[in-house]
């Protein structure tokens, strides 16, 4: 229930001067006045020109007041932010180094020097460097942030989540630090801790890239609900822009959902007395809900959403103002059960509004983080069970969060209730994918209704709803085969393959020419290592359509596992090659062939 502690030490020097409070931060001198320094003129020319982006002009100029003014540490470090920015690392170094030999105290040359440090592989070099920085402007997030992605790059995730926390501590807001958190959570294997994480950033910029990329790593990855990672992949396609992960992404995307899937059988174009059987397939049948063979993803780990290694000059600063001791604040004790403060009762009522209108992610990040801050108050505590239990398809969590509720409030009316929950198994745990129906209770037009929201919920990739609808049209109509189909097609997408296998092979029993469902039943048996129905299967599906090119294909594949069958299987690669030449398996057809064709 509650959040594994992944909270830093404080003791940590890290941590220590993260907490300063504000009078240590540097007081900035004007730089107008009586009596200007060499070369001033020209820096603030430098810096007007680098305000307007032009990067080869301020270098110049900031190049010429160096020369006039050769120790001054401040135009060294926007010296070297102008010679990293122009790609000459090497020079940037130099006039870092110079900045701080001229003025240890100025924190932007060490932060600056740290990260070009961290890029060039001096790894230790730039952690001290970070770490003086933070030391020297205790309420700037950027060292400690840079310094949990230098721990990252070394995959010291515990390390790298201590920085990042002290990060948040100083920019509480900043998505990107939070995104960095959560990717170290989950490298740690806390993926409840990593998803609440970024769902919680989402809360606030549901349009953040990072954010919604690495959420679908973990629905991929982690949590295997392939429906859930396709959307929000879809999501930070809109809105990516150039971010340079919208190539893993496309790949990743094709993987879950390939453009040639069939979408799930829609209803007929008008309302019959009974529901009209599925369309006759063509001698070309449509392409297959799922792929013959998965394509791995060029990139499989969570995207690190750290600080880029950008130095960033200073104005030139006094020295820092002597820094106090600041205790850190009691923890405040949570409010009893019978008095919820206003803003939990506010996140609790935001949460059921979530609920009912069906934004169950937003529901389990805010019910999740009132019962972590108020274990006293029931009714959160009993919303997440029900949350579970009817919405978010997890019977496991359900059972314990039931368990927890019946332990900590033995005396609510509910309790009762919630021990018999816990030991019972969910309602639909074990449902055959073939509801038993009596012929006389049909109602087809109810079972075309619920077929229809069914439809509707699968487009919008909310499988639980989906499978809930056309669980309800086969019950009141179990001849229904669409609906068999589809609920294929869904079981399928969330990773159940025996309820996948049941459904597509209730949808061939009342249609047995339904060359889709076969397909696709096929590709359930193989990968439920089962390679003989597999092939009885698409050799089925060939001989009803001898130039589908996807079933040649897949067909090669399970022969391919022996060298016995390598010449059926080059026959069948051989076919594919003549019907789809250009086709989205031909490369690997052809590497098979070039590799194995001889045997």
């Amino acid at each position: 229930m509650l959040r594994s502690s992944a909270a830093p030490d404080r003791n940590s020097p890290l941590c220590q001067s993260a907490r300063l409070p504000a009078c240590a931060v540097l007081l900035v001198l004007a730089l107008a006045g009586c009596g200007r320094l060499p070369g001033e003129s020209l820096f603030l020319r430098g810096q007007k020109e680098l305000a307007r982006g032009k990067l080869v002009r301020a270098n110049q100029l900031f190049e010429k007041a160096a020369r006039e003014n050769p120790t001054d540490a401040v135009i060294q470090n926007y010296l070297g932010y102008t010679y990293w920015k122009l790609a000459k690392p090497d020079l940037a170094r130099e006039a870092f180094e110079k900045s701080r030999r001229f003025n240890d105290a100025l924190p932007d040359s060490a932060y600056n020097l740290g990260v070009v440090l961290a890029h060039q592989g001096q790894t230790a070099e730039a952690t001290n460097l970070l770490l003086e920085a933070a030391r020297l402007a205790p309420t700037d997030w950027r060292p400690p942030a840079y310094l949990g992605y230098v721990h990252e790059r070394r995959k010291r995730w515990g390390e790298a989540l201590e920085a990042y926390e002290c990060a948040r501590e100083l920019a509480p807001d900043s998505p990107a630090v939070a995104t960095a958190i959560a990717n170290c959570l989950y490298r740690q294997g806390k993926l409840d801790d990593a998803h609440d994480a970024l769902m919680a950033v989402l809360e606030k910029e549901p349009a953040y890239a990072p954010a919604l990329y690495n959420l679908a790593v973990i629905y991929r990855d982690g949590l295997k609900r392939n429906g859930q990672a396709a959307m929000y992949l879809e999501r930070y396609l809109e809105a990516a822009g150039k971010d340079p992960h919208v190539k893993n992404a496309r790949v990743a995307l094709q993987a879950l959902r390939p453009p040639s899937e069939p979408p799930p059988a829609r209803p007929p174009a008008t309302t019959p007395a009974e529901p009209a059987p599925a369309p006759q397939p063509p001698r070309r049948p449509a392409e297959p809900a799922t792929e013959p063979a998965p394509v791995q993803a060029a990139d499989t780990a969570p995207r690190t959403a750290t600080p880029a290694p950008d130095p960033t000059p200073a104005s030139r600063p006094a020295e820092p103002a002597a820094r106090e001791r600041s205790e850190p604040a009691p923890t405040p004790q949570p409010p009893r059960e019978s008095d919820p403060s206003r803003a939990e009762r506010s996140s609790f009522a935001q949460a059921q509004a979530a609920i009912g209108r069906e934004d169950y992610d937003v529901a389990l990040i805010a019910l999740k983080r009132i019962v972590s801050s108020n274990p006293h108050y029931a009714d959160p505590l009993w919303e997440l069970a029900l949350l579970y239990d009817r919405h978010l398809d997890n019977p496991g969590k359900a059972r314990e969060t039931y368990r927890d509720f019946a332990d900590q409030f033995p005396g609510d009316a509910r309790a009762a209730d919630a021990r018999a929950r816990s030991a019972a198994a969910p309602a639909d745990e074990g449902r055959p994918a073939r509801p038993e129906t009596s012929r006389t209770a049909r109602d087809p037009q109810a079972a075309l209704e619920n077929f229809k929201r069914g439809r509707f919920y699968q487009e919008h990739n909310r499988l639980t709803r989906a499978i809930q609808y056309y669980v309800k049209a086969l019950e009141n109509d179990d001849t229904f085969a669409p609906a068999y189909y589809n609920l294929g097609v869904a079981y399928r997408s969330r990773g159940d393959l025996a309820l996948a296998r049941d459904a597509y092979q209730a949808a061939l029993r009342i249609q047995p020419d339904m060359t889709n469902a076969r397909y696709n039943l096929a590709l359930v048996f193989r990968d439920l290592s089962d390679p003989e129905n597999a092939k009885t299967h698409l050799k089925y599906v060939l001989r009803a359509a001898p130039d589908y090119a996807p079933g040649h294909f897949a067909l090669a594949q399970i022969y391919a596992d022996n060298e016995d069958t390598f010449a059926v299987a080059r026959a069948h690669y051989q076919s594919y090659l003549r019907l789809a030449p250009n086709g989205p398996y031909a490369p690997r057809a052809r590497r098979w062939l070039s590799l194995y064709g001889n045997r």
